[in-house]
């Protein structure tokens, strides 16, 4: 898991400062050439950077376990990839041809989130029910890890103690489920009224609009007869000298 996050860093920096930044620098200089705008800067795809978001997450799900400080490398590892990829689109990269679609991306997003989720808890777990410890290591002495966890927290203080008690029975759990579904319930309640609102919009614009069109034609109504009135006038002076 470490070899996994440090190859992907050296991944995201490679592909920023020796593929995209010389390709931008070849085709600035060599603008004239046909190879430089057949080849042209590289696009930002927005959907391959969320994926690369998405598999370092399941990563650092997957090896917690086994490497302690994976997230802690992993968080660094995403900051310096932040200010690598900014720097990629800011200054090495075209915008996409293709319009990002939110709506469709960022169900397909959160489901793949899920399923590395569902995939790194099944694989600990399984892996936790079929350990078998051995002979060194903080495990040794233990036929589970589970006496491991039990007796830690036997050695806590009594308001620890109480604490771990409190959050791994069922009335946080109720408590925690209550609050997601409170929480689910007001985001789905404000996604059904923005939607009401957009929707109310786009009938204010068509309104709008065909009462631009209204304007337009009564205006050029009485531009021609304005102009129908100035040549009769015009005509009956003519005619009276």
């Amino acid at each position: 898991m470490y070899k996994l996050t440090i190859f992907h860093f050296l991944a995201s920096f490679c592909n920023t400062f020796l593929v995209a930044y010389p390709r931008k620098v070849l085709v600035e200089k060599c603008l004239s050439s046909n190879l430089s705008r057949r080849v042209g800067k590289q696009q930002f795809v927005i959907p391959l950077n969320v994926l690369d978001l998405v598999y370092s997450q399941t990563v650092t799900w997957v090896g917690v376990f086994y490497c302690p400080l994976l997230p802690a490398i992993n968080i660094l590892k995403l900051l310096a990839i932040f200010y690598i990829i900014k720097f990629n689109l800011v200054r090495c990269c075209d915008p996409p041809r293709k319009v990002f679609r939110t709506t469709s991306s960022s169900v397909l997003f959160h489901f793949m989130l899920l399923l590395g989720l569902i995939m790194s808890a099944v694989t600990l777990g399984v892996h936790i029910e079929l350990f078998v410890p051995g002979k060194c290591g903080p495990f040794n002495g233990y036929q589970t890890v589970y006496n491991v966890t039990t007796d830690c927290v036997s050695t806590l203080p009594n308001a620890a103690k109480e604490g771990i008690r409190y959050m791994t029975s069922e009335a946080f759990a109720f408590t925690i489920i209550l609050m997601e579904i409170i929480i689910l319930t007001s985001y789905v309640s404000r996604g059904r009224a923005n939607q009401k609102a957009i929707e109310r919009l786009k009938d204010m614009l068509v309104m709008c609009g065909s009462d631009k069109r209204y304007l337009v034609k009564h205006h050029a109504t009485l531009l021609r007869q304005r102009q129908r009135r100035t040549v009769n006038r015009s005509e009956k002076v003519a005619s009276q000298q």
